[in-house]
């Protein structure tokens, strides 16, 4: 490395020294560093001890990065534009370095699974800072910090993902549990509905009740009923057949009247206080017979009222009956819509515990979701 600028030998010695010192300074730097002169080859004339390990620990993958037959091997004292597929950017960039258009120049260089992060700066010359002594080439692995950037934000992208999930689990929880409180409320209503219901169906069950057994007691009434109207036809055909009789007696009699008389008047004058007799005897049996006429009328009036009330009453007790098989079935029926009624209120009593529970256990999930997209 001495004696490599050329130049009075003053000015040789003390760039020399100040490389020397330059370079004794990188030799254990932890980045890889190389000096490459300023001709247009720019040619490597210094590698630190990392730069020479790197190298040699991944020659093989740096040797199918760069171009075509270069071998990092032969890196030194060599042009540091044999790794460039670009050389004349490369060196356009040096140029921009010395002539001080740019303060530096830096690139991420992926070979393999390593990632370097390369820097190349000017070496001025302290003694005239408008000198430019060399370019140094400063390579630092930064595959672990690039993977460490990787994993930051691939965690960064689930965290929000996370986050967006559960405000959105959140959310939609939170209207679940919106919408089961109002189911529960809605199943507490109809359980008061439920319990209206039950309660109104018992009144008109016991109503019915209370009606069928009035009408069975209309039906025993009636029944008695139609059977004391049909003894009183019997008893007015009894009477009937006895105001025949009595007619009867009265016709025969009122003949028997009229005989006497006759039999009077052939006696003459010893006859005639037993005509007198017989005249009146007439007399009454035609009252008689006329009365029995008369009751006789009555009683077969009397008769076909009765048999007219009897029929209606056999109607009516027919309808009585139908009427006592309806309540019997009503009552049966309305049995029947009670019990119905007391499952569907255990339903929604069960259906109403289930849904406070639901809303519960919803709300301790939301809560929990919220503390976990706190943290």
């Amino acid at each position: 490395m001495l004696g490599f600028f050329k130049g009075k030998p003053s000015e040789q010695s003390a760039k020399d020294k100040q490389l020397h010192q330059f370079s004794a300074m990188l030799d254990y730097v932890d980045n890889l560093i190389m000096l490459a002169d300023t001709t247009p080859d720019n040619t490597i004339f210094y590698m630190n001890h990392t730069a020479r390990d790197v190298l040699a620990q991944h020659r093989n993958m740096m040797n199918q990065k760069f171009r075509s037959g270069v071998d990092v091997s032969n890196a030194f004292q060599h042009s540091i534009h044999q790794f460039h597929r670009d050389p004349e950017r490369i060196r356009q960039i040096l140029r921009d370095i010395a002539a001080r258009r740019i303060n530096h120049h830096e690139a991420l260089i992926p070979v393999g699974s390593v990632t370097f992060k390369t820097k190349v700066f000017p070496i001025w010359d302290e003694q005239d800072s408008n000198k430019l002594l060399c370019f140094m080439a400063s390579f630092q692995d930064i595959s672990s910090e690039l993977e460490a950037q990787r994993l930051r934000d691939a965690n960064d992208q689930r965290r929000l993902f996370l986050e967006d999930r559960i405000d959105e689990l959140s959310s939609n929880i939170q209207a679940m549990t919106t919408t089961i409180e109002m189911v529960a409320q809605r199943t507490s209503s109809a359980s008061n509905s439920s319990e209206e219901m039950l309660k109104r169906a018992r009144d008109g069950k016991g109503m019915i009740e209370n009606n069928a057994t009035a009408m069975r007691a209309v039906s025993k009434l009636v029944s008695s009923t139609a059977d004391n109207l049909g003894s009183l036809g019997q008893q007015s055909e009894t009477i009937g057949q006895i105001v025949s009789v009595i007619k009867d007696i009265a016709d025969q009699t009122n003949l028997l009247a009229l005989n006497a008389a006759i039999e009077a008047a052939r006696a003459g004058e010893m006859g005639r206080g037993f005509a007198v007799v017989a005249d009146e005897v007439r007399k009454l049996a035609e009252r008689t017979t006329k009365a029995t006429q008369e009751i006789g009328t009555m009683i077969c009036d009397i008769q076909q009222e009765v048999s007219s009330n009897i029929s209606a009453m056999d109607k009516g007790r027919e309808q009585v009956k139908t009427t006592e098989r309806d309540f019997a079935a009503a009552e049966a029926a309305i049995a029947a819509i009670v019990e119905e009624i007391n499952r569907v209120r255990d339903v929604v009593i069960e259906i109403a515990n289930a849904a406070e529970e639901q809303a519960a256990t919803a709300q301790d999930i939301s809560d929990k979701l919220g503390e976990i997209a706190r943290h």
